[in-house]
């Protein structure tokens, strides 16, 4: 087709665009899905002639698009309700399950609708900007508390709803004032970036009379898009209720749950490793009914190294000008934007013919930017500055910028362009609209654009399915040829997902390759078997902890009683009259006399035991005998002051002390009770002096 489209040979191009078509031709294109079906299709697998009603709309319902790379291509597009496997028996969701992977073999995008919460006010900008608010001031709490500051608020709280934060509303306000977060935007007028506060962006998409007053302050030229919001965190992290949402409505759980799906290879990664981004990520967008070129709000053709879902959350209004006030009530206001999807097999002739189409220039937006450069050029003198009005220089600077016409993200084909492809090399894509609750199901490779027609909320998640695992890896090898990151970890998630996969097979257990590989399985299972052994021991802990609270128990109740005793004992010997001041006790025996570095009451407890005559036990020996611990600790029980050995040292160190002390308190009592000894022989020679001395002088 180049060729002859160079030399001017329209019969000769127009045979080549023939044969190319046929060359591209679907050779298995899918029957059920299919314009006319044949008569065999239509009969039930039991032959009984009919099948069952709900499993066949959700096999043969195709969206309508305005382009299709072919006509036995159409876009399968079910019902959520129609392949929900809570809703469907066991086979019916079998069947509706391969006739998506039927599809995801080919490469062929899907569109589910009636996603459940499309369209509610939870998914509007202002609840979502909500709850990522409250996120945020939770963790700056938090922040703030773990480094011992103040708040910054200075204990100010709002009327009304004072601990809204503390409950987990993401509606309340917190004690710390927040600054306003700052977003960082795409003006699509000209591509540049712009920052905005979120709130101010959220009331310009809703806005009319807001976007234009932004318009005329400067902060924007033109249509404002933001992409991968909330940026570098976590969206699981800063909207946890929208996330939880967000997956839980997601059809075809087997390729889109990123925590245990078992069709999403990147669930097979080691949890230790760092993940990849693979979102789930928001792109919020202003948008405009009319297709102008220049200027509109457009996610630019690329192609993804992973398969994507992509949900249409929230639709508002459009931005419109004085010429489309009357297209507001001709077109529908769920639909939100316009998609083009290629095909894996048109992407080397996709990507000669943007090479071609760059280099000369005749891209609509090319000559649109090269108009509007001339004209600011010729309104200065009236006269272009360019020896050509201008258009060399300014293709120049747009040739100079492209190094792949589809990774570079540089271009968007619009009707006209798609029009002279098609015309030109005979490839067309899929364009359909995505409608509030669509999920747009893109497989890895497939080159695709998006125009915004209305103010959209989407949410998007990226996953990896075996379908297209080889195609992933081939575009990463292309992406990092040419000097573009791939953060994927392909090779990775297929090497794992085939262990898992071979190990499934195998019974789960691992397949030994050599003595390396056997010794490190051998490890791997001696683990799973002190896992195992360590289960097994919960049974006997939790006997030995019941043991222990009965224990306590009794001690408790003996103790009580004793006490009992004592103070009937008391009341039944009362003293009357005054009483001698009760002996001081020994130094030993007095709260904070056994040093320092031990815990209030801890010297008392132990010097209970050494004045008993008894050892002083380790922790976790208190309250058994002698045979109970070596019961115990034949069991495999190790009792922790002997775990460590920092800790026996402090172990040993306060009993020393406590040892000292009461050799201390034994050594000054056994001195007492010498002087009272020899106090009480002085008495007694005196009183028998005085009473020898009285008999005398009778």
């Amino acid at each position: 087709w180049r060729r002859a489209l160079d030399a001017g040979d329209a019969e000769a191009h127009a045979a080549a665009i023939e044969r190319r078509r046929a060359a591209a031709a679907p050779s298995c294109p899918c029957e059920r899905c299919a314009p006319e079906r044949a008569p065999e299709a239509e009969r039930a697998s039991d032959g009984s002639g009919a099948r069952d009603e709900k499993a066949s709309v959700a096999l043969s319902t195709t969206a309508p698009t305005s382009r299709a790379p072919h006509s036995s291509l159409p876009i399968w597009s079910p019902a959520a309700s129609d392949v929900d496997g809570k809703l469907l028996s066991a086979q019916q969701y079998e069947e509706v399950l391969e006739h998506f992977q039927a599809h995801w073999r080919r490469g062929e995008p899907v569109i589910v609708t009636g996603v459940r919460g499309a369209g509610d006010a939870f998914w509007a900008p202002e609840a979502l900007a909500a709850e990522m608010r409250a996120t945020r001031a939770r963790r700056e709490e938090r922040s703030e508390r773990a480094a011992g500051s103040r708040s910054v608020s200075g204990g100010k709280k709002e009327k009304g709803r004072p601990d809204a934060v503390s409950r987990g509303d993401p509606r309340g306000s917190s004690d710390v004032e927040l600054k306003p977060e700052t977003v960082t935007l795409t003006d699509c007028a000209d591509g540049s970036e712009t920052k905005m506060p979120v709130e101010a962006f959220f009331e310009c998409l809703s806005s009319a009379a807001a976007f234009d007053a932004s318009v005329r302050s400067g902060r924007n030229a033109g249509l404002l898009k933001l992409r991968d919001w909330p940026g570098d965190d976590d969206f699981k992290a800063r909207a946890p209720r929208h996330a939880e949402a967000f997956f839980s409505s997601l059809p075809f759980q087997e390729y889109t749950n990123a925590e245990d799906g078992p069709l999403n290879l990147s669930v097979a990664l080691p949890k230790e490793w760092v993940p990849p981004d693979l979102g789930p990520k928001t792109y919020v967008a202003m948008g405009r009914l009319s297709e102008r070129g220049l200027g509109d709000s457009v996610t630019k053709l690329h192609q993804d190294a992973s398969d994507a879902v992509n949900v249409l959350l929230h639709v508002g209004p459009a931005t419109l000008d004085a010429d489309e006030e009357e297209a507001r009530e001709s077109e529908a206001s769920s639909v939100g934007a316009v998609w083009d999807v290629f095909r894996r097999e048109d992407v080397p002739v996709l990507t000669e013919w943007l090479r071609r189409a760059w280099d000369k220039g005749s891209l609509q937006f090319q000559r649109q930017r090269v108009e509007r450069d001339s004209g600011k050029d010729s309104g200065k003198d009236g006269v272009s500055d360019s020896k050509d009005g201008g258009k060399d220089s300014s293709i120049t600077t747009i040739r100079d910028r492209q190094n792949h016409p589809i990774h570079d993200q540089s271009a968007y084909l619009t009707a006209a362009d798609l029009a002279t492809l098609l015309r030109e090399t005979g490839v067309a894509p899929w364009s359909f609209e995505q409608r509030l609750g669509d999920a747009v199901f893109v497989p890895a490779g497939c080159p695709h654009q998006v125009r915004n027609l209305r103010a959209c909320v989407k949410v998007a998640e990226d996953f990896v399915s075996p379908e297209s695992a080889g195609e992933c890896l081939a575009l990463a090898k292309q992406l990092r040829t040419g000097g573009f990151e791939d953060k994927l970890q392909g090779r990775a998630m297929v090497m794992h997902a085939a262990r898992v996969a071979d190990a499934a097979l195998n019974g789960f257990k691992q397949r030994a390759f050599g003595p390396a590989s056997a010794a490190a399985i051998a490890a791997h299972e001696a683990e799973r078997a002190a896992a195992a052994a360590e289960a097994e021991g919960e049974a006997q802990a939790e006997r030995f902890r019941v043991f222990l609270q009965k224990r306590r128990q009794e001690q408790a109740e003996a103790a009580a009683k004793a006490a009992e005793e004592a103070a009937a004992a008391e009341e039944n010997d009362a003293f009357v009259g005054p009483a001698a001041p009760p002996a001081a006790a020994h130094a030993g025996a007095g709260a904070g006399n056994y040093g320092k570095a031990l815990l209030p009451g801890e010297g008392d407890a132990m010097a209970q035991f050494v004045q008993a005559g008894k050892r002083i036990p380790r922790r976790g020996e208190v309250g058994l005998e002698s045979d109970e611990i070596s019961r115990f600790e034949s069991l495999g029980y190790v009792m922790s002051g002997s775990r460590h050995a920092r800790m026996n040292a402090i172990r040993v160190r306060k009993e020393n002390q406590v040892y000292s002390a009461e050799e201390k308190a034994a050594l000054a009592m056994i001195n007492h009770e010498e002087k009272q000894a020899r106090e009480e022989k002085v008495m007694a020679d005196l009183k028998k002096l005085v009473e020898e001395a009285a008999g005398g002088a009778q």
